[in-house]
């Protein structure tokens, strides 16, 4: 490959009807559980499925102009919906322009007929957090816990520098490159995805990583992502969140109206870690620390810079990581939980972790200039 090839692809739009071949009726009516959609953008070569999440499945994949390897996820927009579309796209717009090494970069959109948009991003291959758990079968010791923090934190006050909130973190949205960088995913166009899809009483997502103010339908700011880094944070070091074997309604009540969840073994934990946790689980957002105040943290006083590390862990285990995922043409099933373009780990069958809407949510997936990070 050319020095040329290598080069990131410049960010751009694009709406077309152009495409490998004309959509059947399954892709027209929304289905996209195939291995390979007849609505492929012309320009990428897919290679294989990586997951399927709430709004679409994700494929990694390859540009053809520039030989770049990408993520294009695959989503399925209400029919009908031109609005919707429209916000999407000023969406993607806007954070074609984020640039920060702990944030995914979004490279290209495209919209292929009337309900089917594709999202070109910057591909990790080392999986997410939660696939790094899932085949280690292991909780991440306490170093590499401080380490993915403080780089989540990086990240999330650029976002909040830019009046962006993200939303939606979680182990399966804070991804691992090769080299053991840490970056957000699934941020921005998965807040406006589910504006437009609780307006249509359809699905919101899981409620395990809410903050109480986002349940209670208040106005929120940037800290409903400490609460979530929180709750990851638990995720990271018990394997799972806080209340996963709870039927999803019944955590949306607990949430609000039970005691913030701490780490189940205190004695495995180091007091800065316990109070870390502690901090960001504020019930009261008023209370709850901003980006800024968490990072300057105890807990990250210690040694932070663990990249050598998770490099080679996830480089020890690049071939489970694979094995989550298989090849275009592959019989095997993939986990239909996931987000972002990761492999979510298996998670309980039951009670199941996802919620209807009743439509009511509200979602403010920006900060004003007077609320901050």
């Amino acid at each position: 490959m050319s020095s040329s090839q290598q080069q990131q692809q410049q960010p751009s739009t694009s709406s077309s009807s152009k495409s490998k071949s004309s959509p059947s009726k399954q892709q027209q009516d929304g289905d996209d559980d195939v291995d390979r959609p007849p609505d492929c953008p012309e320009n990428l070569e897919l290679v294989e499925r990586l997951g399927k999440g709430s709004y679409g499945s994700v494929y990694k994949a390859r540009d053809r102009d520039t030989g770049e390897v990408v993520a294009a996820k695959r989503i399925v927009l209400p029919r009908q919906d031109e609005e919707g579309y429209r916000a999407v796209q000023r969406e993607i717009s806007v954070l074609q322009e984020c640039k920060h090494p702990n944030v995914v970069r979004y490279k290209a959109s495209h919209k292929l007929g009337d309900r089917h948009l594709w999202i070109v991003m910057e591909y990790c291959a080392g999986g997410s957090v939660s696939d790094l758990i899932n085949v280690t079968d292991k909780p991440l010791p306490e170093g590499l816990i401080r380490y993915v923090c403080s780089e989540c934190l990086k990240g999330i006050e650029y976002l909040h520098s830019i009046s962006r909130i993200h939303r939606d973190i979680k182990c399966s949205n804070i991804l691992l490159t090769e080299s053991g960088e840490v970056k957000l995913a699934d941020f921005g166009v998965a807040a406006q995805l589910t504006t437009t899809m609780s307006k249509r009483n359809t699905f919101i997502g899981t409620p395990h990583w809410m903050a109480p103010e986002v349940i209670r339908e208040s106005r929120y700011d940037g800290k409903v992502d400490i609460w979530a880094l929180g709750i990851s944070a638990i995720e990271m070091a018990e394997k799972y969140p806080p209340r996963w074997f709870v039927h999803p309604m019944r955590v949306l009540f607990m949430i609000s109206k039970d005691p913030a969840p701490r780490l189940e073994d205190q004695a495995q934990w180091s007091k800065g870690f316990q109070d870390f946790v502690r901090r960001c689980l504020l019930k009261e957002a008023r209370m709850r620390p901003k980006a800024d105040q968490v990072s300057s943290h105890e807990f990250f006083s210690g040694d932070c810079d663990r990249k050598d590390e998770v490099r080679e862990l996830v480089r020890e285990n690049l071939d489970a990581l694979y094995a989550l995922h298989a090849p275009l043409g592959s019989t095997v099933e993939k986990d239909d939980a996931g987000g972002a373009f990761s492999w979510n780990r298996s998670r309980p069958a039951e009670p199941g972790a996802t919620l209807e809407s009743s439509g009511s949510l509200v979602i403010h997936d920006t900060i004003s200039e007077d609320e901050g990070g």
